[in-house]
């Protein structure tokens, strides 16, 4: 943990984080450690948001998601979450991590 979220939600999360690189100064590079599941959202809030990050590389590292019965439910859930919140305009269309200027 690098930063005290001031808010519990992404977009929060991107506000403080960018808030904290810009106090720090010369951060160039950032491991985005999530859940496998969550990371397509996580890619996508990224790119929503890189406008914050001028400099900043964020290179995706996702964790393997545990065998769980409920696995495929948290899947869809998270799938059906990129598509409303896309539509809302709170996150890309696009993955930060599947953009065509960086290694997929």
């Amino acid at each position: 943990m690098i930063d005290t979220i001031d808010q519990i939600n992404t977009p929060g999360q991107m506000e403080g984080l960018a808030r904290f690189l810009q106090q720090a100064g010369g951060i160039g590079k950032i491991a985005v450690v999530s859940g496998l599941a969550h990371t397509p959202r996580v890619g996508r809030y990224l790119e929503h948001y890189k406008g914050l990050f001028e400099g900043v590389e964020f290179v995706n590292l996702p964790v393997p998601m545990p065998e769980t019965p409920h696995r495929s439910g948290i899947i869809m859930g998270e799938l059906r979450r990129i598509a409303t919140y896309a539509r809302a305009g709170h996150l890309a269309e696009r993955s930060y991590f599947s953009s065509p200027d960086r290694e997929a």
